[in-house]
């Protein structure tokens, strides 16, 4: 088949960045080989670009802030710069250079879209963890999300609005927690709130709760000894939801007996009893408190609470890593089951070592928020003591005063 004639005058670089032929799209082997050193010349001159036989790669890029404004190009790879371009081209002009696209790694680019069943353009956080999850990511995918140094994407994030009916006023850093469980929420993204104890996270729960539209239903998953004090906390600082302690010989068994109520507090325990029904209700976020007691994969409360419909997964723990990393992996395979893959390749990838750890916590941390009293020491109040006498019984002080 003859090639068509290749003056100069009949060339141009289109607007997104690849060379056309009277409007034809040409890939630059095709050029390459059609061209004698004369013509090639003739048109390097004219558009001020040089042909090279070096392919370059195609790849995918997920660039933005986090959770919000994420999104997946396509593009080449040069010197370790990724230039963006459309996924069905065969060349790219980067910079005053035509190359050729590598066909093998446009394919492999294809396949791991069609894969995930995903387009490039913007993406929610919850599709951002799935695709990185992908065992075969690090090979397709350039992750270049925007962080500061210090603080992480909550630090980009403006304050939300104190939900309505709170009965509290937060603490800049509550505020910070209510905004980071909200947002992800919203992108139906659950988290691991770490904060050490006595810095609030049930009260920054709650904040979560109130934002939920009208007609969700939470569970909240804690030790037998603490349902008594979330219905308290909720009482207190969230009147307006109707909450059900579920436990006791007199609870419902069928899950119409949760109807009218916003919040169900059960314990772990009675989860197990009662997951046949409980599994039946469509919970739009389950609040795991004490969440260290799924940090054993293979116990049965741990299998059970991840048996649970959810929309939205929340973690609460100050402790999510007790023993070794494999206890991390198992709360994370509650809040977003693709973060971590599967447990065997998580246990091949990150053994128990000071640098799998630092990796580990890269992956975790666009959904872990872990502040300790020493970081937000400047938003708490002043320490106030108050000195009390007590004054021992007759029996008591003989004890007292008989010890040598």
């Amino acid at each position: 088949m003859a090639q068509p004639e290749m003056t100069a005058g009949r060339w141009a670089v289109a607007d997104h960045g690849v060379v056309s032929l009277d409007g034809e799209l040409r890939s630059a082997q095709d050029v390459l080989e059609a061209l004698d050193s004369e013509e090639s010349e003739i048109i390097r001159t004219s558009l001020g670009l040089r042909f090279s036989k070096l392919a370059l790669g195609m790849s995918l890029e997920i660039s933005g802030n986090f959770p919000a404004g994420l999104e997946l190009r396509a593009g080449v790879v040069k010197n370790n710069n990724f230039h963006a371009c459309p996924i069905d081209v065969d060349q790219q002009v980067v910079g005053t250079t035509w190359h050729a696209v590598e066909p093998m790694s446009r394919l492999k680019v294809v396949e791991f879209l069609e894969r995930h069943d995903e387009s490039v353009g913007e993406i929610t956080p919850g599709r951002y963890h799935s695709l990185i999850a992908d065992p075969g990511a690090s090979s397709v995918i350039r992750v270049c999300i925007e962080e500061p140094p210090d603080g992480g994407w909550v630090a980009l994030q403006p304050s939300l609005p104190t939900p309505e009916g709170l009965k509290a006023e937060l603490y800049e850093y509550q505020e910070v927690g209510s905004t980071f469980l909200r947002t992800l929420a919203r992108f139906d993204v659950g988290c691991l709130l770490g904060d050490e104890m006595g810095l609030g996270k049930t009260l920054q729960a709650i904040s979560l709760m109130l934002d939920l539209p009208s007609g969700s239903q939470v569970l909240v998953v804690a030790p037998a000894s603490l349902l008594i004090n979330w219905e308290a906390e909720l009482e207190k600082f969230a009147p307006r939801l109707r909450t059900l302690i579920h436990a006791g010989p007199h609870r419902t068994g069928v899950v119409d007996g949760f109807d009218g109520f916003d919040v169900v507090i059960v314990s772990y325990e009675t989860v197990l009893m009662d997951l046949s029904f409980i599994r039946d209700v469509e919970w739009d976020v389950v609040v795991l408190d004490e969440a260290q007691q799924i940090r054993n994969p293979d116990a049965r409360r741990s299998v059970a609470v991840k048996e649970l419909q959810r929309r939205v997964s929340v973690a609460v723990t100050g402790t999510p890593v007790e023993n070794s990393l494999q206890d991390l992996w198992s709360i994370s395979e509650f809040i977003l089951p693709p973060l971590l893959g599967a447990r065997a390749g998580f246990e091949e990838v990150f053994p128990d070592k000071r640098e799998a750890a630092y990796r580990l916590g890269e992956i975790v941390s666009p959904i872990t928020l872990r502040r300790r009293i020493a970081d937000v020491a400047d938003d708490l109040p002043e320490k106030r003591e108050f000195v009390t006498s007590l004054e021992l019984c007759v029996e008591d002080r003989q004890r007292y005063n008989a010890i040598e």
